[in-house]
């Protein structure tokens, strides 16, 4: 879980998260105090982290708290801000996984839609083959959604080599750069890593679900996916910085913070994350994003978002429903996604706060930095 947090900082945090107070004002003071010294704990103890934002808003009050420390270009010694974009690696999932539950809504795609309209678009007798058994064809939207779908994970799956890295992540950083398209990315899995389990039986997480299901969106829309990003989500709801890496141009002020797999700079890779966690944006835009599906304004019936939210949980504390993750935590509930930078984003229905973060490293433990943030969501909330 990471390292034991300071007994002194653990102190400043509970009395800026507990201490008796009166108005808004002193509410925005103390939640300030509480998030800053919570980054201030993860910057200490995590040296490997370069760069952090945070940001927790309190929506029934319209009290926002931001924070940041380190470098977003460490070689040009850019400060950090709140308003730096980041990479948002699987946040990008809930995304996906809205416009595909739109579709639904709309009649243009079904939970038990199958992937029969890509055929020809990518191998689907080869998709998902044990045995002699090929089910490519019978893998629904349902399962994708859910990671349920028995197929690899082209990012993290394989063995990892003496440099520590898996397969893909191998051939991102010591071949020529690349920007393969999303059916190269799932012809890539089907090459290199067999699928784990049959579809329908087990949760296994994989970018490659979502890959797919933004081949669906496409081809249900006719349109390239961040075109459909942009007309159903980012304009919509002001996220101006938001754009899908590699595969569109950068907005103006849109180059991310330096991202780090240790202390491997891929800031640059064209990771092939796509409809799996290829989302450049701002801590402001993810907050905006989630704020309207917190209310439900991104569909056409608050039943849908429901529908999203699991009910079981895949391991204790944790639930994972159609693009949605679900934590449990010392009596609290709350929603939204992570993403491999460190970075997540979730809504807690109790105090009706959202918390935006990221540290921009891979291979580092924010457990303690989301638990802070949103105890101190709670404090200030009360």
């Amino acid at each position: 879980m990471g390292r034991k947090c300071h007994d002194s900082s653990w102190l400043v945090l509970i009395a800026a998260c507990l201490a008796a107070c009166t108005g808004d004002e002193s509410h925005s003071v103390d939640l300030q105090a509480a998030i800053s010294a919570a980054l201030d704990r993860e910057m200490s103890d995590h040296p490997e982290v370069r760069s952090a934002a945070v940001q927790v808003h309190l929506l029934s009050r319209g009290i926002v708290a931001r924070a940041s420390a380190g470098e977003a270009d460490t070689t040009a010694h850019t400060a950090m801000t709140e308003d730096t974009p980041i990479r948002t690696a699987s946040i990008t999932k809930l995304m996906t996984a809205v416009m595909v539950m739109q579709l639904i809504e709309e009649g243009r795609l079904a939970l038990d839609s199958t992937l029969e309209r890509l055929d020809g678009v990518i191998p689907l007798d080869r998709l998902h083959v044990i045995g002699n058994v090929s089910s490519g064809r019978t893998i629904t939207v349902e399962e994708l959604l859910r990671h349920q779908s028995g197929l690899a994970d082209y990012f993290f799956d394989g063995p990892v080599g003496e440099d520590g890295l898996t397969p893909y992540l191998h051939e991102l950083v010591t071949g020529p750069p690349v920007v393969r398209t999303a059916s190269e990315l799932v012809l890539w899995t089907i090459a290199n890593l067999p699928p784990v389990a049959p579809p329908g039986t087990e949760y296994h997480y994989a970018d490659t679900n979502y890959v797919l299901l933004g081949l669906l969106i496409e081809s249900v829309e006719q349109m390239p996916l961040p075109e459909i990003y942009r007309t159903r989500l980012f304009s919509p709801l002001g996220m101006s910085s938001a754009h899908l890496e590699c595969y569109e141009p950068a907005p103006a002020g849109g180059v991310p913070a330096h991202t780090f797999y240790g202390d491997l700079d891929v800031t640059g890779l064209c990771l092939g994350e796509w409809g799996g966690g290829g989302i450049v944006a701002t801590l402001g835009d993810v907050d905006r994003f989630l704020a309207a599906l917190s209310r439900g304004d991104v569909f056409q019936s608050r039943a849908t978002l429901d529908t999203m939210i699991p009910a079981d949980e895949i391991q204790p504390g944790l639930g994972y429903g159609l693009g949605i993750t679900l934590r449990r935590h010392a009596g609290m509930e709350f929603w939204g996604h992570d993403g491999s930078f460190g970075c997540f984003a979730y809504y807690l229905p109790g105090t009706d706060a959202i918390v935006v973060a990221t540290v921009n490293q891979v291979n580092t433990d924010v457990a303690y930095l989301l638990r802070d943030l949103v105890l101190a969501a709670q404090g200030a909330g009360q």
